[in-house]
């Protein structure tokens, strides 16, 4: 075979070579993202967690009048509760409630309003030697007594009280975990000892916990008709945590709130404040 012949054979092998085991090298191309471009070595961005801090505030009316005014008991701060009478300094103090704060207020059942502070005080009580600092709003209109007021920004309120008989018995869920409990009200006498240390009994109640077949205490009212006349209960979730907290308010010639926190199977007293003689 001359060289003319294989050069044609070769040419040929080449050809079909190219032609059939060859692939089009692919053309890289560029598109923009969109909104479905889901990009894995993106972290979330983490929402602040506003549960580490806040300022509970209760506010009372008298009468007919509107709400102008709470008396802060204190908070959360660095995930320690702090009540105001736990301050070193009047200055620490009135930083606790920032200019401006939104406050949001809650019945027993219900979130009523958001409101903002226009200014704070704060003073000795004369009668009772107690640091009183007050939370001051625009006049708000409301059928209740008593609204708690929280500065988190979380929902106080997941699970509210069931009332089976108003001042008595309210259905509750304490910790979320979709348990009942039943908090009960119970008219006892008290024992109370006089300036001259007489013991002398009186009216008053007990309320309590019914869980898991076990009545657990929270806390023991005198209701004297003069330094406490009335009361009122409430469970919110104070402090971001998803329990609820129980909070009672005592009012009368001076007036008394008590914030409970349920852990391990008992009640501790977490906040506090009273004001009378």
């Amino acid at each position: 075979m001359d060289s003319k012949k294989r050069y044609l054979i070769l040419l040929v092998i080449v050809t079909c070579f190219l032609i059939l085991g060859c692939e089009t090298a692919p053309v890289e191309t560029k598109s923009e993202p969109n909104d479905n471009t889901n990009f894995a070595e993106v972290e979330p961005v983490k929402e602040e967690d506003t549960k580490k801090q806040t300022v509970v505030a209760v506010a009372l009316k008298y009468g007919n009048d509107s709400f102008s005014k709470g008396v802060v008991l204190g908070g959360v701060l660095d995930s320690n509760w702090a009540s105001t009478q736990d301050f070193e300094s009047d200055e620490k103090l009135n930083e606790l409630v920032k200019e401006n704060e939104v406050f949001h207020f809650y019945s027993l059942q219900e979130k009523v309003t958001e409101e903002v502070v226009q200014e704070t005080t704060l003073y000795v009580s004369e009668a009772s030697g107690s640091t009183v600092f007050t939370a001051h709003f625009e006049p708000f209109q409301s059928e209740n007594k008593v609204l708690i007021g929280i500065s988190g920004q979380w929902n106080a309120l997941p699970r509210g009280l069931e009332v089976l008989e108003d001042g008595q018995s309210y259905n509750v869920d304490i910790e979320g975990d979709g348990n009942i409990e039943t908090i009960k009200v119970k008219n006892i006498k008290i024992d109370e000892t006089s300036p001259r240390n007489e013991t002398y009994s009186v009216d008053g109640i007990q309320v309590s916990l019914e869980k898991d077949n076990q009545n657990i205490p929270i806390i023991e009212i005198p209701i004297d008709g003069e330094y406490i006349s009335d009361y009122s209960i409430t469970a919110l979730d104070l402090n971001g945590d998803e329990k609820l907290e129980i909070l009672i308010s005592m009012v009368g010639h001076g007036y008394s709130f008590v914030a409970y926190e349920f852990d391990d199977n008992k009640f501790n007293d977490v906040l506090s404040f009273y004001d009378g003689d």
